[in-house]
């Protein structure tokens, strides 16, 4: 029975130290484990944001040497006080090189230094057009080196004049530009002789029929006029205003004036005088609908004139048959009433809208 326990004990001895050894040779496996890890992540800082000219990837700059910016991304939040001691920049023509680690443009090799804003590109002349690619790694306040950052680039735009291979495109002819539409009109009088410079003092009477369609409902309608020296305008028998003045356009607000059907656009225009003195008449009705398009009517030829009042010459119904057809003196902007227009050699257009189609066989790379 003695030698029975003696060998439980020795047994038991035994576990216990099986045990311990394994316990302790765990805990060293786990100290290990513990160094690999901590000469492993090195990377305490890497750099992030690459820009260039504060841009992200520009395209078509026009600055010969960029200045080049980061930041950095602290990955050890224990470590207090992390900074960059000293940074390495390479610049490449092709991505290709770029991952080789060539920078065939540039390499700035190790630079001491904190700086991580408008680092300026010294490398080699760059080409319009041309695409580059960029990165940049770190080294921490230990001086111990980042990871490289992912890659980043930068195109030029066209640096010199001469580059430029296309062409300005758009009307390229100067045009009138008239205040208040007078552009569709023309200078009308009497005729006789040329009222443009001179005429005797008088009063001329001036009459035109409009029709507005019966399925046409007017949204809007004005009268722009001006005469050289005076006149009085009228629509359907009404007096709707009058001016004085050739060098003042006059727009009055027609809407409620006019009716469906025919309609009656009458003007005594005053010549004042001194004796063979200049003298004309200029104006548009402009009309636009709830529906379809507008309406202009310009002062022109189609006009009826006549030298002496006569009874109801303003009303709808008078019959103007006997009256002579309008003189045109000239179109909008002639002397010596040139100043209500001027010439606009920048073509205004309200848009501009242009398109071109093209076909494309191969694949397309960038």
């Amino acid at each position: 029975m003695k030698n029975i326990y003696l060998l439980v004990f020795r047994n038991l001895i035994l576990i216990l130290t099986l045990s311990f050894i394994a316990c302790l040779s765990l805990c060293f496996v786990d100290s290990a484990a513990a160094e690999i890890k901590s000469t492993t992540v090195r990377d305490s800082i890497f750099p992030t944001n690459l820009t260039c000219e504060y841009c992200n990837n520009p395209l078509g700059i026009d600055v010969p040497h960029p200045r080049l910016s980061w930041g950095f991304a602290n990955n050890d939040s224990n470590i207090r006080g992390q900074k960059q001691t000293a940074y390495q920049i390479i610049a490449a023509s092709r991505l290709e090189y770029l991952e080789q680690g060539r920078g065939d443009l540039w390499d700035s090799g190790k630079i001491e230094s904190e700086k991580q804003l408008h680092v300026v590109y010294q490398g080699k002349k760059i080409k319009s057009g041309q695409r580059v690619y960029w990165k940049v790694r770190v080294c921490d306040k230990d001086g111990e080196p980042s990871s490289w950052s992912k890659p980043a680039s930068w195109s030029m735009g066209l640096l010199d004049q001469s580059d430029w291979k296309a062409k300005w495109i758009g009307l390229d002819q100067s045009k009138k530009i008239f205040r208040n539409g007078f552009q569709l009109s023309k200078w009308i009088w009497f005729p006789g002789g040329d009222p443009a410079k001179k005429t005797s003092p008088g009063t001329r009477y001036f009459r035109r029929t409009v029709v507005i369609p019966q399925d046409k409902k007017i949204k809007k309608a004005s009268y722009l006029i001006t005469a050289d020296n005076r006149f009085v305008l009228y629509i359907n028998g009404e007096k709707i205003g009058e001016g004085n003045s050739s060098s003042t356009d006059y727009k009055f607000d027609v809407t409620e004036r006019l009716r469906m059907g025919n309609n009656t656009l009458a003007v005594a225009a005053t010549n004042r005088g001194p004796e063979d003195n200049s003298a004309g008449l200029i104006g548009i009705l402009q009309i636009e609908f709830q529906q379809g398009d507008s309406l202009l009517v310009p002062m022109d030829k189609q006009w009826r004139s006549f030298d002496k009042e006569i009874p109801g010459w303003k009303n709808i119904e008078f019959d103007d048959s006997c009256w002579f057809a309008a003189q045109e003196v000239g179109d909008c902007g002639i002397g010596p009433w040139g100043d209500i227009s001027y010439t606009d050699t920048r073509t205004r257009l309200p848009a501009r809208m242009l398109r071109r189609e093209l076909s494309i066989a191969k694949k397309i790379k960038r």
